[in-house]
């Protein structure tokens, strides 16, 4: 029992004194820079149009998005409804990508969230959001 009870102490040692670097290539690490650059580069410009009150027997409702995308790939609205749903976003013209939901796409009353995402060069992007309240 104390030749085990040695033996696993040993073992977690040893593991506890090894390094976890996965990957210590440089070419392959993305270059971070200071918080403030960041925010420079990414000239995103968080602005949704579109009602805030709506019912779910209603509809069509519009919601715009005005945001400078850069080099963003894969746009798409997701609506925090019951159940969650995600539509693929129109190429952006001047700027600007729409969505036309029906008040059935929330999917249950309450408060109810919608935004766009996507990717850039730092990981899955929000560009923007907006609450919605969902009556009967």
């Amino acid at each position: 029992m104390k030749k085990t009870v040695i033996l696993c102490l040993s073992l977690f040692l040893l593991i506890g004194s090894l390094s976890v670097n996965a990957n210590n290539a440089t070419d392959s690490k993305r270059k971070t820079s200071s918080k403030k650059s960041l925010i420079k580069k990414s000239k995103v410009l968080l602005n949704m149009t579109g009602p805030r009150n709506v019912s779910l027997s209603g509809g069509p409702y519009e919601y715009t998005a005005s945001v400078v995308f850069g080099n963003a790939t894969d746009l798409r609205w997701v609506v925090m409804g019951n159940p969650r749903l995600e539509f693929y976003a129109s190429a952006p013209v001047n700027g600007k990508t729409s969505i036309t939901l029906s008040g059935a796409d929330f999917g249950a009353t309450g408060q109810q969230f919608i935004y766009l995402v996507g990717e850039t060069d730092f990981g899955p992007t929000i560009f923007a959001n907006m609450g919605v309240n969902v009556t009967n």
